[in-house]
């Protein structure tokens, strides 16, 4: 049984040729209601019967149309195909007439986003508040011992489910580009707070978090270079201490004349920078060969402490915390 063959069954008693329905009526008859999606997107009620929005088949495949969508009322008119749209529902609200057909390339755009979106709501619901950890440690108990019957038990009750494994990989598969996302957020915010009367960007931005041989860096004026590193630490953090480090690297050794600067979140990379003892030979031996050359041919040694190197040959540098311009930034790392 299809999950809206309850809505199908709706439409097959009524015995005129239009019929207004709301929401909670329909979501009565659909197993677990009404996704999110259906109260936001008019998208999610387009007559698209050869699309990946399987809820249309509930009303297409047995002679009926979308005819008037509101949204905010939570009210939808159907129309047997090929009859006229009844009157418009009521004055002030907003109201989505006669929805059409979309091509199918929107279409599962539509569907994509759709099911996105569902699965982030499913997941926060589990993760949030920090649930996760009490199902985790109540299920690592419940396991012990069990045999292949009651171990099924134990996990269905505890929520993990095929649905919501299926919606963790779907959130899984775009999550990088909520990094690219914030890394651009942050550069974009931050250009009016720190441009000076007169300054100009002179290079393309670099705002997703990748530069290349036209952009060496992630912002450059007439005035200044500058790097942006925008990962929250919490533990050990090698691999950013090195990152981290490899840019102040690059900046210190650019001889443009213009100011380097490096912005990072939160004070822990500025606390690595400034204390660590450890060398240089370390912060460099997983980045490219060419940036461990420029080390040895501008600075020296590959011995020196990184604390050292920040306080002489970077100390040009200008450090900057995020957390001091943008006030999401500083709530994120803790500040």
């Amino acid at each position: 049984m299809g999950k809206y063959d309850g809505l199908s069954e709706l439409l097959r008693r009524q015995s005129g040729s239009s019929t207004r329905m709301t929401f909670e009526q329909i979501a009565d008859v659909v197993p677990g209601g009404l996704p999110a999606s259906a109260h936001r997107y008019p998208a999610w009620w387009a007559n698209e019967s050869d699309s990946p929005h399987v809820q249309a088949h509930a009303w297409m495949d047995h002679g009926w149309r979308v005819a008037q969508l509101d949204l905010v009322g939570r009210v939808v008119t159907f129309v047997v195909s090929g009859r006229v749209a009844p009157a418009p529902l009521s004055r002030g609200t907003r109201v989505v007439s006669a929805v059409p057909s979309r091509p199918a390339r929107h279409a599962t755009m539509d569907a994509e986003v759709s099911a996105s979106g569902e699965a982030f709501a499913k997941l926060a619901a589990f993760l949030t508040g920090g649930r996760f950890n009490a199902v985790v440690s109540e299920l690592e108990h419940a396991l012990l011992g069990t045999t292949a019957i009651t171990a099924g038990a134990f996990t269905a009750d505890a929520g993990l489910d095929s649905e919501l494994l299926a919606a963790a990989l779907l959130v899984r598969k775009d999550i990088g580009r909520v990094n690219d996302l914030i890394h651009a957020a942050v550069i974009s915010l931050t250009l009016p707070m720190i441009l000076e009367p007169g300054e100009r960007v002179t290079n393309r931005p670099s705002l997703a978090a990748g530069n290349d041989p036209t952009r060496m860096y992630d912002l450059e004026t007439d005035r200044r270079v500058a790097e942006f590193k925008m990962s929250v630490w919490s533990g050990t953090d090698a691999m950013r201490k090195r990152g981290v480090f490899q840019d102040l690297v690059h900046l210190a050794a650019d001889n443009s004349g213009r100011r380097p600067e490096l912005y990072v979140a939160g004070t822990r990379p500025l606390t690595f920078l400034r204390g660590s003892r450890s060398t240089a030979a370390w912060g460099l031996n997983r980045g490219a060969d060419s940036t461990r050359q420029l080390f040895l041919d501008r600075f020296g040694s590959l011995a020196m402490p990184i604390r050292e190197f920040t306080a002489g040959p970077a100390a040009h540098v200008h450090l900057v915390d995020l957390g001091d311009l943008i006030p999401q930034v500083r709530a994120a790392t803790g500040g």
